[in-house]
C-alpha cells in the first residue's frame, strides 16, 4: 500500500502542538513493525533535514520511505498537494495538520 502524509508541518523550525503533533506522529508510524511492508510518500513544501527521519523502515529490504518536495506557499496543501494526489495517487493520505 502506497501511503501519504502530508509532512509540510513536520518542517516547521519552531515546532508548536501542530507542527510537534505531526512530526511525532510521522515518526511513531513509520516505526510501527507493519510499517515495512508499505511505501511511504512523505510530502513537503520545501527540503527536508537528511536526519529528520529515515528512508527505510525497520525490517524493510529496501528504501520505502520517499519524501516529494512540491513548491508553494500559499494555500501549499490545496494547490500543490491537492494538485499532486490527484496525478499520482497513494492509496490513502493523512493530513495531521488538518485533524
Amino acid at each position: 500500500m502506497i501511503i501519504g502524509i502530508d509532512a509540510s508541518r513536520a518542517l516547521r523550525a519552531r515546532r508548536t502542538g501542530t507542527e510537534r503533533y505531526s512530526l511525532e506522529i510521522t515518526r511513531h508510524l513509520l516505526h510501527l513493525p507493519e510499517a515495512a511492508e508499505h511505501t511511504w510518500r512523505l510530502y513537503a513544501d520545501r527540503e527536508p533535514p537528511a536526519d529528520l527521519l529515515p528512508e527505510r523502515t525497520p525490517g524493510a529490504a529496501e528504501p520505502n520511505v520517499c519524501w516529494r518536495v512540491l513548491p508553494g506557499r500559499r494555500l501549499w496543501t490545496h494547490r500543490a498537494l491537492g494538485s499532486e494526489v490527484t496525478r499520482d495517487r497513494p492509496d490513502v493520505l493523512f493530513v495531521p495538520a488538518h485533524v
